[in-house]
């Protein structure tokens, strides 16, 4: 896998200006966002932060997805890599250790870098946890980038796979999953199973980690989440390499 991460990590090098600047511009988009909160502490700008969140389910992906499946599939990458008799994980981790690294600190600097910053110098306010908070929104993060990339992996086509992480982030978030909780809650009368279900979503949880406590159940389930998706995506990519090394 040495090998595989530093062919991805050559292979990443032209493009670190590019992402370089999407950080400068994520970064800049949060801190134009605050502006009129600029001198108030975290609890009280942490409010205005939900169109950043949304940012980063409905553009990120995509970008992340693009890029990864641009360089899986450039020249046929993705195939010699499979043809090599490379095993799924060591193709799979070798993207998760270099793609994911840096996307991942994209992220975190981009959504959480300015807030991260008034809680040291403007203190937190009412924003309880904070720690705990950035943990698991961090974890949240790291749950899209890392599925961004599984989905570019699965098509092995760029622009495809920048479509199906927009249909995933956002469709499934603001549709499906509303529509599984009304259906649970309203029509069967199964208030729980809606709330777990509503737990589910990406946007929710981060929702509930900037606005709502934190309590056990929001825990396992960015934790329970992150880890059944990853299975989920890892095991249609494991699938499709046996199927290509067959042929």
């Amino acid at each position: 896998m040495n090998r595989l991460i530093k062919a991805e990590l050559f292979r990443l090098k032209p493009r670190i200006p590019f992402m370089l600047l999407c950080t400068a511009v994520f970064a800049s988009i949060t801190v134009l966002n605050s502006l009129e909160r600029i001198d108030q502490d975290l609890g009280t700008q942490i409010g205005g932060s939900a169109v950043i969140m949304m940012f980063a389910l409905m553009i990120l992906p995509c970008v992340f997805a693009a890029i990864t499946g641009k360089l899986y599939d450039n020249g046929k990458l993705g195939r010699f890599e499979i043809m090599a008799g490379n095993r799924t994980a060591a193709i799979v981790f070798s993207k998760i250790f270099t793609d994911g690294i840096i996307f991942l600190i994209i992220s975190v600097i981009g959504c959480c870098g300015y807030y991260v910053f008034v809680g040291f110098y403007r203190g937190t306010g009412s924003f309880d946890h904070a720690l705990i908070r950035l943990l698991l929104i961090i974890i949240v993060l790291a749950h899209i980038v890392c599925c961004s990339i599984l989905i570019a992996l699965c098509l092995r086509r760029h622009a495809m796979g920048a479509v199906v992480c927009y249909i995933r982030f956002l469709l499934i978030d603001s549709a499906g999953i509303p529509f599984l909780m009304w259906l649970a809650g309203t029509v069967m009368g199964y208030e729980k199973l809606a709330l777990h279900i509503a737990h589910t979503s990406l946007m929710n949880q981060m929702m509930i980690l900037i606005s709502e406590p934190v309590d056990s159940m929001i825990v396992l389930h960015v934790l329970i989440g992150f880890v059944a998706e990853f299975a989920i995506w890892y095991f249609i990519i494991d699938t499709g390499i046996k199927k290509r090394k067959i042929a």
